[in-house]
């Protein structure tokens, strides 16, 4: 995705903008260089769904796994 969006960050802004995103809740979990996000819904328990990224040359990018 950074390929294409210049960024990781840039990239999902532009996916989202104009959407919901609001009616998500999150629970972020960072070990070192690497970071999980849960993304939840809400009245819901289990996430909709989890990201994972590495910090990489002082910018975090996503990684699939």
């Amino acid at each position: 995705m950074a390929v294409i969006g210049g960024s990781c960050e840039k990239a999902f802004a532009a996916i989202f903008k104009g959407k919901p995103t609001d009616i998500f809740a999150g629970d972020v979990r960072v070990e070192g260089t690497r970071a999980e996000v849960d993304l939840v819904q809400p009245g819901q328990s289990e996430p909709a769904t989890s990201l994972v990224a590495t910090r990489t040359g002082g910018e975090w990018r996503l990684i699939d796994e």
